[in-house]
């Protein structure tokens, strides 16, 4: 009787294949999305879901509009977020790049101090683009959020969000539900530039601070922007994100499906 022996040829194929698929089964069992266990939070990573690109951002001048140019491709899903002190009204717009429609727009925000409104759409052709929050008045400010994609439209699973007029350090928007997998983009704003933004968690995951309105998104800032991948519907999930200083006052978060 032989034990622990394979025999030559056929035997060491059959180990070599047992090998491979052992390493591969924890990725196939995930069924297109992987989950990267970090510290007490799990990092998702969704296949077919849009891409990070880059982000830009522009603060003032303290008018009805404020703008910033950065380039976009052909097939990026742009988000924009508009920060203002008060408004009735907020629209954007773009010079440049060919856009679909835009989703959402709805404003939250106390009455006199930093509100958001948040915007997306698909770019149809692509180039060196302007975009313009208008509407606002005080103190504004715009960052433009640029995702790679493959979506043929902006279809918005969740739009929702507040407005303070009590202070906090940490924003809560609540109640989030969507049918299905989407981006989930959080944006936040505070009625102070003395204080950074860091991420907190989206629906259990967490989260990453994608941009703030100034150079980097360790800096002091009145407005900042965080996503996660859903990879399922959600039933009154949870996003936060957290200022350093008792100044935040309003935030509001789009899942877009993919």
């Amino acid at each position: 009787m032989r034990i622990g022996r394979l025999a030559a040829g056929n035997g060491c194929g059959r180990m070599k294949k047992l090998i491979l698929f052992l390493a591969l089964f924890p990725l196939l069992a995930m069924g297109g999305g992987q989950t990267v266990m970090t510290g007490n939070h799990r990092h998702v990573f969704a296949s077919g879901s849009p891409t990070f690109k880059q982000y830009t951002y522009q603060v003032g001048p303290t008018t009805p509009s404020v703008s910033k140019s950065i380039t976009v491709s052909t097939g990026d899903l742009i988000v924009v977020d508009c920060r203002f002190d008060a408004a009735s009204t907020i629209s954007v717009s773009a010079t440049g790049a060919t856009m679909g429609t835009w989703s959402g727009g709805t404003i939250y925000g106390p009455t006199s101090s930093a509100g958001v409104a948040m915007f997306a759409a698909l770019v149809t052709s692509g180039a060196a683009t302007t975009f313009t929050c208008t509407g606002g008045t005080g103190y504004n400010s715009i960052i433009v959020l640029d995702y790679s994609s493959t979506l043929s439209s902006v279809t918005l699973l969740a739009n929702t969000g507040f407005g303070s007029s009590i202070n906090f350090t940490t924003a809560t928007v609540s109640s989030i539900s969507t049918s299905a997998k989407s981006l989930v983009v959080m944006c936040a704003a505070a009625s102070s530039s003395s204080y950074a933004w860091t991420a907190g968690t989206i629906n259990g995951n967490a989260a990453t601070l994608r941009g703030v309105d100034y150079s980097s998104t360790a800096s002091n800032a009145t407005a900042g922007c965080e996503d996660s991948n859903s990879l399922s519907s959600m039933s009154g999930a949870t996003a936060t994100m957290t200022y350093g200083g008792n100044y935040g006052r309003s935030a509001g978060v789009l899942a877009i499906a993919y």
